[in-house]
């Protein structure tokens, strides 16, 4: 099985594509591109790359996953259209993974996850407004391997707030978790962990290994209703924040 991983919910644009086969899941072909801003015209040809790099085409793609934020409002609405638009030309599911979801499983697929139940996993994504995206996530063990599961709701916050409300061990990521990290260590001393070399944003395994998730167990998303996932700091209104 072959699933195109799609995020644009960050400044780095990545698509790539996973293949699963007898329980294991791993990349065939992705590529990486610090944009700073996505933009719908790098899409197609990128994505033509990678059809080619894995040699299939995209009729031979089962799936289609892609990040549905939070993250950049316009990139956002970008990938989402694309994915869309190309899950209704070859006819298959389409699946949205919140991007924290993402980032806080790129730490279980990268290899350096410290497998210490009493860890939580805290990653954050810079807003570019002195706020991060965040949500907690705690590690479970299922099918004899680690997850992770979230713990909080996702929110709109500042880092110093943040960690006003963060208790015991934590091990931070995201490029958010790179900004702040001077102010995460003075204020949670030896309870803050870092990942070296950090995780900026989500791993293309670690999208195609959720989206492979939701459709081991038939949940995908319908195509028309799925919408971006879009987090407004507290009193803050949708029209004022775009």
């Amino acid at each position: 099985m072959y699933v195109l991983c799609i995020n644009t919910s960050t400044f780095a644009l990545s698509l790539g594509i996973v293949a699963s086969d007898t329980g294991e899941i791993h990349t065939i072909s992705e590529t990486v591109i610090n944009t700073g801003k996505p933009h719908s015209e790098d899409l197609i040809p990128i994505l033509d790359f990678i059809l080619k790099n894995a040699r299939i085409s995209l009729e031979d793609i089962d799936a289609i996953t892609i990040c549905i934020g939070p993250g950049s409002f316009t990139g956002l609405r970008i990938g989402l259209a694309f994915a869309k638009g190309l899950a209704y030309s070859i006819k298959k599911p389409l699946i949205g993974i919140p991007t924290l979801d993402a980032l806080a499983n790129s730490i279980q697929v990268s290899g350096s996850m410290l497998h210490v139940p009493c860890f939580h996993i805290t990653p954050m994504m810079d807003t570019k407004r002195g706020e991060v995206y965040t949500a907690t996530y705690t590690q479970k063990a299922e099918n004899r391997r680690q997850k992770t599961e979230r713990i909080t709701e996702y929110e709109v916050v500042l880092p110093e707030a943040l960690m006003r409300k963060l208790k015991g061990k934590h091990i931070f990521l995201g490029d958010g978790a790179g900004i702040y990290r001077s102010l995460i260590k003075e204020k949670m001393g030896e309870n803050a962990h870092f990942i070296d070399p950090n995780i900026d944003f989500p791993t293309i395994l670690s999208i195609g290994m959720l989206g492979v998730e939701r459709l081991s167990k038939k949940t995908s998303d319908d195509i028309d209703s799925l919408e971006p996932l879009y987090i407004y700091p507290p009193k803050i209104r949708k029209k004022d924040y775009h």
